[in-house]
């Protein structure tokens, strides 16, 4: 009776057990359970010489669902294809008697990771824990480079064999890229969640490679160091959410003992971005050898306060950021601070509007109101201001984290600590544009929105808001800058030296120059980005010129202005001929559009036109393409480039230059009017009534006069302004079409100032 579960049928464990001294495969006794997982029970076996192996049974109940048969199979071809000690050796596969498929394996002695970690009461040994990490990362390096991931990363998932070696087991959820095999589906997400990568727990099976494993690594890291496990929800739904929603927190708020090195290292695999995470095993395998390094040498960025009590550590950290003793706000209580939480939950909620609608919206301008009135209540308790210490992070008031964003602005915070400011005050009579200003300039990211000799600082500064105040200090991204005309090497050296200087600041007691101390977390998000300079600068190295190779690149781009032009009429006229064959002229015509739109704006359009002219004439060699030359033209000249054209060639000049240079569109532009039919005749009348260059007008009056039949009024219209040049052509045209239209057009030449002009429409009506 114990054996029957009143709705679920009989346990997994109870019907693996009625297998045990039953042969599979003709060969393997089942002689001794030894686990049981979600999918397959594993037996204890031996082949006929007696050793020992292991045999892992799918349960029957899910042999029959050929996607999971499917998966359980793919687990045994993955383990047997990875060639490498920290796999298992797979000896056999098949399918029982009873139709359940199998497969036989080494069968370890020895001890999983997570049952290790739980008896030393969930802490594991700094250096022990990286070097558990340096071997998987190993196996999973020979992984990758068969474009297999493994997905399921965990501490039950790493097993401690009896001599040492580290062994990475259960390939049941891995993936591996190649044509014609059956993926997850998109949205669906599979694995632990405690230990899965954002971008697997939303399931984008797109953005799915190999720094999922590595950020699975840095979560058995986590796990490992604290005793803690990263998105702990109280279900596995809400775990899944928290994966898929929260980019996990510095490890230093968990383990303030560590040494910075360590920091950096977990916090970079643990990152929300995956392009920010170690590109690969190897390149995280490296810095754990850094890390090891400088911890047996002794000169790790260890923490002063290692044997002090955990509640001492915390204390000494927060009196350590911020320079001075806790101020009367640091001491708030987190309920006391509620209020001040829901003005970050509404600056997020403002934030999220503004990336969707954009900043003229009404909807941003409804969330701004409550965001100021929210901000306006909380001011009326806080008469020195709202005021909030920044972290790498977060924003605090003393321990207690008043904003912790989500993706995509967790980024926040770290710009702003990293451009160096350190506290922010909003005072009474804040205004909505202030606020307004305020996210736009939280938004702002620095490597992306300013040029090299700005920064965010400046940003600020440069806005003056009244009721926004704010600290700032040097950044620790400031590393002085580097001579561009000094070698790679020599830049790379500077570097090296500047981030020793800059860690020896930070472990000032405070006796020494150090212009900032820093916790642990400021310290390792420094070293991060200080060794992510470095980096920077060693790939440039990589990729500096010798001065030979110098010398002769730029010998050979000592190209007379000409020889460009040529260049670039032969190689344009080549892809254009190349998109008229194929039939892909769009490839070619979008470029080109934006091109004219380009030249338009910067007032240089006279010399791209003619080029264009040039390319045209090269395209139009080929007889055969003398109707994909004539739609090439349309489709770059569309109604809107076509109007910007005639609008900028119609425009008074202002300089002798400019006189010369709107000549020189008339030849180009008359080949382009050849071509576009009648579509733009009202933009050509609109600006044959502006145009003051004698060759624009020629132009003009005579693609009007071929398109003149049923525009007799527009021409009237230019009639009463004309001078008399223009009005005389115009009057010209209308007489030749002789017809009421026109000889009511005609009529409009009474209006002109022009008393000779006035006389010659009654000639010739």
């Amino acid at each position: 009776m114990g054996s029957k579960r009143q709705n679920d049928g009989p346990r997994p464990s109870d019907v693996a057990k009625t297998r045990l001294g039953k042969v599979v495969g003709d060969r393997w006794r089942l002689e001794r359970l030894i686990g049981i997982g979600g999918m397959a029970a594993v037996y204890q076996s031996a082949d006929e010489n007696g050793s020992q192996v292991a045999v892992k049974v799918m349960h029957s109940d899910f042999s029959t669902n050929e996607s999971l048969r499917n998966r359980f199979v793919r687990e045994a071809r993955l383990t047997r294809s990875i060639q490498h000690p920290g796999g298992l050796e797979v000896y056999d596969e098949g399918v029982s008697d009873e139709g359940d498929p199998f497969f036989v394996m080494e069968l370890l002695v020895g001890t999983p990771l997570d049952r290790l970690w739980k008896k030393h009461d969930r802490k594991l040994p700094v250096e022990y824990s990286l070097r558990i990490a340096d071997h998987v990362l190993d196996f999973l390096g020979a992984c990758h480079g068969e474009n297999i991931v493994h997905r399921d990363l965990k501490p039950p998932n790493i097993f401690i064999t009896e001599t040492a070696q580290v062994k990475v087991l259960d390939f049941g959820v891995a993936r591996k890229d190649e044509e014609g095999m059956e993926r997850t589906v998109a949205g669906t997400a599979l694995g632990t969640p405690a230990y899965m990568a954002p971008e697997q727990a939303m399931g984008t099976r797109e953005a799915l490679d190999g720094r999922a494993d590595i950020f699975s690594v840095g979560a058995i890291l986590h796990a490992l160091l604290t005793g803690k496990k990263l998105h702990e929800g109280r279900s596995d739904q809400e775990a899944f959410v928290l994966a898929a929603t929260r980019p996990a927190p510095s490890i230093a708020r968990s383990a303030p003992e560590l040494p910075a090195e360590v920091v950096a290292l977990v916090d970079r695999a643990l990152q929300w971005d995956r392009r920010n995470r170690f590109p690969d095993a190897m390149s995280m395998r490296q810095e754990i050898a850094k890390v090891l390094a400088a911890m047996q040498s002794g000169t790790a960025d260890v923490q002063k306060h290692e044997n002090q009590p955990r509640s001492r550590v915390l204390a000494a950290m927060a009196e350590d950021a911020t320079g001075e003793s806790e101020s009367s706000s640091s001491s708030s209580s987190a309920t006391e601070l509620e209020p001040v939480k829901e003005v970050f939950v509404w600056i997020e909620r403002c934030l999220g509007a503004v990336r969707q609608y954009g900043h003229d919206h009404p909807h941003v301008a409804t969330q701004l109101g409550t965001l100021h009135d929210k901000l306006t209540q909380v001011l009326v308790d806080e008469p020195e201001g709202l005021a909030w210490e920044v972290r790498p992070h977060s924003f605090q008031r003393g321990n207690v984290y008043v904003w912790e964003p989500v993706h995509p602005y967790d980024r926040i915070p770290y710009n702003l600590f990293a451009s160096g400011f350190r506290k922010f005050r909003v005072t009474a009579g804040v205004t909505i544009q202030e606020i307004h200003t305020l996210l736009d300039l939280l938004r702002r990211d620095p490597s992306l929105d300013f040029a090299p000799e700005d920064d965010l600082a400046t940003a600020f500064w440069e806005k003056q808001l009244e009721h926004v105040q704010y600290e700032v200090v040097d950044s620790f991204l400031a590393l002085g800058a580097l001579d561009a005309d000094d070698d790679g090497d020599d830049g790379a050296q500077e570097l090296e030296k500047l981030i020793a200087s800059a860690r020896d600041e930070t472990r000032s007691d405070g006796s020494g120059q150090a212009a900032e101390r820093l916790s642990l977390e400021a310290r390792a998000t420094a070293l991060a980005a200080q060794q992510s300079a470095l980096r920077a600068a060693r790939a440039s190295e990589a990729l500096a010129l010798t001065p030979q190779a110098r010398e002769a690149l730029v010998a050979g781009l000592e190209v007379e202005p000409s020889e460009w032009d040529l260049r670039y009429v032969a190689v344009l006229g080549a892809a254009v001929r190349d998109a008229m064959h194929f039939g892909n002229l769009e490839l070619v015509a979008e470029p080109m559009r934006l091109a004219v739109h380009d030249h338009i704006k910067s007032h240089s359009l006279a010399q791209h036109l003619t080029m264009l002219g040039r390319v045209a004439a090269v395209a139009a060699q080929d007889p055969n393409m003398v109707d994909a030359h004539i739609q090439l033209t349309q489709t770059v000249f569309d109604d809107k480039t076509l109007g910007a054209v005639l609008k900028e060639v119609s425009r008074p000049a202002t300089r002798a230059t400019e006189t010369a240079d709107l000549e020189a569109c008339a030849q180009p532009l008359a080949h382009i009017l050849l071509h576009v039919g009648t579509g733009p005749v009202d933009a050509v009348i609109d600006a044959l009534g502006r145009v003051e260059s004698p060759g624009l007008r020629k132009v003009f009056m005579a693609y009007v006069a071929q398109n003149s039949s049923g525009n007799e009024g527009k021409l009237g219209g230019l009639l009463e302004d004309a001078d008399t040049e223009r009005g005389r052509a115009i009057l010209s045209i209308l007489s030749d079409l002789d017809t009421p239209e026109a000889r009511e057009a005609i009529a409009s030449a009474a209006k002109n100032a022009s008393a000779e002009l006035r006389v010659e429409a009654v000639a010739v009506r």
